[in-house]
């Protein structure tokens, strides 16, 4: 006789005890709650990546509207707005495209998660991923640089953006002279450019 019609002829239960299924619920319960907190982590970090890689799109853009046209272009970042536009630096500018509008970076965010977007102007001596700028929410500062007729930048820029709460950010280098537009991590408060996406 094999073992099942052993058991069933005995009368043993088949099944879990209370016990056990506590065990296992409960088990269940905290891997579940531990996954939704990474995938809520990700998705954040997600929404923040698509956003600055449309911000990098727009820098491309221009900088190839800077080359097509022949002319210097320049752009402003406004902190406090969050907001990349093209300034007008003549009455007729070519550089003012309707394909370039300003270019708002929180749209992309979901709402309710605050969103701290910082640029800051670097000298020629400060390395982009060595420099670190801190985000504040009343920043109102705005940021400058030109694109020119040969696609190099005037300046270095770097742009940091997080979400509030948030353990990490992303960050944009505009590099010059070379007119680059880099993208990348913030890790312990500085860009890192090696890992771009």
């Amino acid at each position: 006789m094999n073992s099942l019609t052993t058991k069933l002829q005995r009368g043993e239960a088949w099944g879990f005890t209370l016990t056990e299924l506590l065990i296992v619920v409960s088990l269940i319960g905290i891997l579940a709650g531990i996954s939704l907190s990474t995938l809520n982590n990700n998705r954040r970090d997600e929404r923040l990546k698509a956003a600055l890689r449309e911000t990098s799109v727009w820098l491309d853009g221009v900088r190839s509207l800077a080359i097509r046209q022949d002319m210097a272009c320049q752009i402003q970042i406004n902190n406090s707005l969050k907001r990349l536009r093209i300034h007008s630096t003549q009455t007729s500018d070519p550089c003012q495209s309707t394909a370039l509008a300003d270019h708002l970076i929180q749209p992309q965010l979901r709402s309710g998660d605050t969103f701290v977007l910082c640029s800051k102007q670097l000298t020629a001596s400060q390395d982009p991923t060595q420099t670190s700028i801190t985000c504040d929410t009343s920043d109102a500062s705005t940021t400058q640089t030109t694109f020119t007729p040969r696609g190099t930048t005037t300046a270095t820029v770097l742009i940091k953006a997080t979400l509030r709460n948030a353990d990490q950010g992303r960050c944009i280098a505009l590099v010059a002279p070379l007119g680059l537009v880099r993208s990348g991590r913030i890790i312990n408060g500085t860009c890192d450019l090696t890992t771009a996406f």
